[in-house]
């Protein structure tokens, strides 16, 4: 039994070590996980030739006092680009992102910088509750609108 102890102490330190490390000195998210802040060149106005990203997914990072990263669904409509946060009531970026709406998009290595605007429209989140891409990861039933949160990206 001690063995089985000593064993999960020491997996619960390696994955906290592990995660740690990822967002001290990462180069952005890796996968799921947020990352440190993201390197690229930074580029001003539109995404040229913006296309879907593959399975919906973008890196976003929140600015502020120790900037950080993350992956999060991105995607199109009516040509305005818009980020929902899926519970958001139990996440930590979107509270950042209403406290400092500075964010920073990576695409195709490149950064740009973009203001969040969280949208409280009910008849737009309508919308966009129909326009999220599938990410195989979330379905359209967990994007309720109560606990959904939408932000448009909106060049600085």
């Amino acid at each position: 039994m001690f063995r089985v102890a000593v064993g999960i102490g020491v997996a619960i330190v390696l994955v906290g070590v592990t995660v740690a490390g990822i967002r001290l000195f990462s180069n952005g998210p890796v996968a799921m996980l947020p990352g440190g802040p993201m390197s690229g060149q930074l580029v001003s106005g539109p995404f040229p030739g913006f296309e879907q990203p593959p399975g919906g997914l973008i890196e976003l990072q929140v600015e502020g006092w120790r900037p950080s990263s993350r992956t999060v669904i991105g995607f199109l409509h009516e040509g305005n680009l818009y980020v929902p946060a899926v519970r958001a009531e139990s996440k930590t970026w979107p509270e950042l992102v209403l406290a400092n709406s500075d964010v920073i998009v990576r695409h195709r290595g490149n950064l740009y910088e973009r203001r969040a605007k969280r949208i409280t429209d009910s008849k737009l989140i309508s919308r966009l509750h129909e326009t999220v891409p599938d990410t195989g990861r979330l379905t359209p039933e967990m994007f309720v609108a109560d606990t959904t949160w939408y932000f448009r990206l909106d060049p600085r």
